[in-house]
């Protein structure tokens, strides 16, 4: 997917330039699963916050994402998943790893629990395209 197009289509969604090497390779070093459509979109855009359609979406920068989910104790509280952004309220957006295919999943900051979590995507790349449609 080409998500520099994607940032057209959106205007409201402040988008950052894209990550640096450096970043990225953090992640990398750190043996985080993430999903490559993921780090794709990390590498084209680096996070941003706006309005999506709707939607208003915070996706978190590269360099920003081991810190948070730390600060978060997301491996305490929800040890399948990884944050990667919010709804600028609320709700963490997530990758779940609790089966086989990493799915993209709602979980509220206050309550985060698997339990507590809704599917949303069955891929980051699904989330971006269903994302003007989704109830966040």
């Amino acid at each position: 997917m080409n998500y520099t197009s994607w940032r057209r289509l959106f205007p409201k969604f402040l988008s950052n330039p894209p990550a640096d090497s450096a970043a990225l390779q953090r992640l990398e070093e750190a043996k985080l699963p993430l999903p490559s459509d993921y780090i794709e979109f990390l590498s084209e855009i680096n996070g941003g916050e706006g309005w999506v359609d709707d939607v208003y979406l915070v996706i978190w920068k590269a360099e920003e994402l081991i810190n948070l989910n730390a600060a978060y104790s997301v491996s305490t509280f929800v040890p399948n998943f990884f944050l990667f952004g919010s709804n600028g309220g609320d709700d963490a957006l997530a990758f779940c790893y609790a089966q086989s295919e990493v799915s993209v999943v709602r979980v509220p900051f206050i309550g985060m629990e698997s339990k507590n979590a809704i599917k949303l995507a069955d891929s980051f790349e699904q989330f971006i395209e269903i994302l003007p449609n989704l109830d966040l």
